[in-house]
């Protein structure tokens, strides 16, 4: 009974996550954590206490092990390690740890090897719990589906459920494109391509190159293995009663016709989402698909089948119209962008080479690694915070290991699951195989292209394709008397080995429930993820924001929140003022210490410091030596952000005119942020050229803000400086 349940929640997840947005948002990512673990747990139960768990079984594949480590890994980058062994493992980590501890002064001291805390690998731990529990949740609905599905009737009713998804989400993106005014559900948007409940029409398409194969897979499994055989020639007769028996009630055929059908439909679906890499990925994959089909015995027509469901794609899709599509490939430099943009990562996986710099913290540390002159069209990191590339930003975040982990798990399972392919003659499994093969192949191909495998969707679906192809290809006998023949691994269920497994995995999934419902909690006060679809609070009052802390602290984005406050907050007296400003100070050292990357957050501690000083009436020289060195890591941490530098250049101008300091070291110093930002945003030069001209009115002081050989901006500074003179402008003081 308990079985059946487990088995039918599977099947409701697979159909409520795509249509949940695709789960990107943080009300339906902790839905699914929260289902998964209850899954979990109604496993252990099912195995482990009701009559007959005498021995624990499990299903072993070439994926188990290296996913087991992926996620052992991925743990350990958020336990804090000695000094010595985090210099070794990632010195660039080290580095920039050891500079936040010297900063914050947290001890008196200059920061030695000996004496600093022990510290972990990674940036900012709460990304990393976040997509953690969300890829611990994926491995489970492997792990389930793969120990679950145990009948040809089980695969049958799973693979149902994903192509009924797949038809209506293709059928919504149909709608979308035909309707003037489309919509994503109750979230009015419009757009241009077809994305069914999907956010980007790229995602819905990698959907669909899971969904599509696998229909045209499970079409041929229902095939008619065992046809009797007919002497002589085909006459009219035999020809009419073919025809009857494809049609027949009792025959499989009009099964197989409609699947066949649906296979189309799917692939003008893909067609009509634009998507080029799903298009070309799906193209690749259905090629090696024909090949698969016409080196194996007795399955060669299906070497045809493939290619005229291809055609038959492409002839309905021009007759439905592909305008957009064909416009969208016919600007070729997208690939390049996607491939220069994926390549910036190398030196991030060059500074952190073994473990990696946190999973989930790309986002947080690529603006370091902005190229210095970047090619027309680079976009770096997106919206979403992902580098279109899967596998070059996993290998970014858990080190060549991880990166080895992922492609052997990949590999292993398709090289595995192609060779039991080629054994078989089972038309159920040879049907199924293909359609679960093409679909990796193609998605694997994808994700160097997109990062739709960071979308929940996606990667429950892809775990339970995998899953069940595997299942399907290791199945054999008729279903009256069936078997598997993969293996497995079986212990005997000792009590002290029921309190082992207990003492590990009940603890695992109450903190997986305990820390996904507390971000989601936390998000209810003041929402830091974009939730258009259930319009969390986006605009806190202070008393919304310190609810959130108290739920969840390891956000940063909530302690530099709270910071902004207590600096716009209004004052009566001195007094009150240093009052605010130590208060903002200790937000913004939490905010620092929880995420270190973040150059804005190094900005606003600066002018914190400096407001510190300023109090003091010069007093607080630790003030102005923190402000120092928060501008300098500011601008270490986004070399390339000219809103960055032009906050540090304002900063040196005024550090460099205080009557104690060294005035030539001040001005080259804002001279070189200030020609660095100005390469980036030239239109800011007047905003740079009047805060120079309050406290430097020199020419050739102000000339040295503009960047070398721009003579055209060298000539508008110089114009505006000569009119400020003879007009007596003021100025600006920052």
């Amino acid at each position: 009974m308990l079985n059946r349940i487990l088995y039918i929640a599977l099947c409701a997840l697979l159909v409520w996550t795509p249509l949940a947005f695709g789960s990107v948002h943080v009300w339906a990512y902790t839905l699914l954590i929260l289902w998964c673990c209850g899954l979990g747990l109604l496993f252990l139960v099912s195995r482990f206490v009701f009559p007959g768990g005498e021995t624990f079984e499990w299903v072993k594949t070439p994926a188990n092990g290296p996913l087991l480590l992926l996620l052992i890994l991925i743990g350990c980058q958020a336990v804090p390690l000695p000094p010595v062994v985090l210099e070794h493992l990632s010195p660039q980590a080290f580095q920039d740890r050891q500079m936040l501890h010297s900063i914050l002064a947290l001890q008196t001291e200059p920061a030695g090897e000996s004496t600093l805390p022990w510290m972990p690998i990674l940036y900012y731990l709460h990304p990393t719990v976040r997509e953690g529990m969300k890829l611990t949740a994926y491995a489970a609905v492997f792990f389930l589906v793969l120990n679950t599905v145990r009948s040809r009737r089980r695969i049958d009713g799973l693979i149902t459920v994903l192509v009924v998804i797949g038809t209506i989400e293709v059928l919504y993106g149909l709608y979308q494109m035909l309707n003037p005014n489309p919509s994503l559900l109750w979230f009015q948007k419009s757009y241009g391509y077809a994305r069914g409940t999907f956010t980007v029409s790229n995602h819905f398409a990698f959907f669909l190159e899971m969904a599509g194969p696998l229909t045209f897979g499970f079409a041929i499994a229902h095939t008619r293995q065992n046809r009797r055989f007919k002497a002589g020639l085909l006459k009219p007769g035999d020809l009419f009663h073919r025809v009857i028996d494809l049609f027949a009630p009792e025959s499989p055929s009009p099964k197989k016709l409609l699947l066949l059908f649906i296979a189309v439909v799917m692939g003008l679906g893909l067609l009509l989402s634009a998507s080029r890499g799903g298009i070309l990925s799906m193209g690749i994959a259905m090629l090696v698909m024909s090949a698969l089909f016409f080196f194996k015995p007795g399955f060669k027509r299906y070497s045809a089948i493939t290619f005229l469901i291809c055609i038959g794609s492409l002839i309905y899709g021009l007759y439905v119209g592909l305008n957009t599509t064909i416009d969208k490939f016919q600007q070729t430099e997208g690939f390049g962008y996607r491939l220069y943009n994926a390549g910036t990562l190398m030196p991030v996986i060059g500074d952190y080479p073994l473990t990696g710099l946190g999973w989930g913290n790309l986002r947080y540390v690529y603006d370091r690694y902005v190229p210095k002159d970047p090619r027309p069209g680079f976009d770096g990191v997106s919206a979403a915070g992902h580098i279109h590339n899967d596998w070059l930003e996993a290998t970014s975040e858990t080190g060549i290991i991880g990166g080895l982990l992922i492609l052997t798990a990949v590999v292993a399972l398709l090289h595995r699951m192609i060779r039991i392919w080629m054994r078989r003659s089972d038309v159920h499994a040879v049907g199924i195989g293909a359609g679960v093969i093409a679909g990796l192949i193609s998605v694997s191909i994808h994700s160097f292209f997109d990062f739709s495998l960071r979308m929940p969707a996606n990667a429950v679906a892809l775990a339970a394709l995998a899953a069940v192809g595997y299942a399907a290809l290791h199945r054999q006998g008729p279903p009256y008397n069936e078997s598997f023949f993969y293996r497995t691994r079986v212990i005997r269920l000792t009590w002290p080995r029921r309190a082992a497994v207990a003492a590990v995995m009940l603890p695992l999934m109450a903190g997986g429930v305990y820390l996904s419902g507390r971000h989601f909690l936390a998000e209810t006060h003041y929402s830091t993820e974009r939730n258009p679809t259930l319009n969390l609070n986006e605009t806190p009052r202070l008393a919304d924001i310190q609810k959130a802390i108290a739920v969840n602290p390891l956000n940063a984005v909530y302690h530099y929140s709270e910071s902004l406050f207590y600096q716009a907050a209004r004052y009566r007296s001195p007094e009150s003022r240093e009052r605010f400003n130590d208060m903002a100070i200790r937000s913004l050292e939490k905010a620092v210490r929880s995420n270190p990357a973040n150059a804005y957050y190094w900005a606003n501690l600066g002018l914190c410091f400096r407001r510190k000083f300023e109090i003091s009436g010069g007093r607080e020289a630790d003030g102005l030596s923190g402000a120092d060195r928060c501008y300098e890591v500011a601008a270490s941490f986004s070399p390339r952000d000219a809103d960055i530098l032009m906050k540090a250049g304002r900063y040196w101008v005024w550090r460099s005119a205080l009557p104690t300091e060294e005035r030539q070291e001040g001005v080259r110093r804002f001279q070189g942020l200030f020609r660095r930002a100005l390469t980036r945003r030239p239109d800011q030069w007047r905003a740079a050229a009047e805060t120079v001209a309050t406290y430097y009115p020199e020419d050739h002081i102000l000339l040295g803000i503009v960047p070398d050989g721009d003579r055209e901006l060298a000539g508008k500074v110089l114009a505006w400086s000569v009119e400020r003179r003879a007009g007596g402008e003021a100025g600006f003081r920052p």
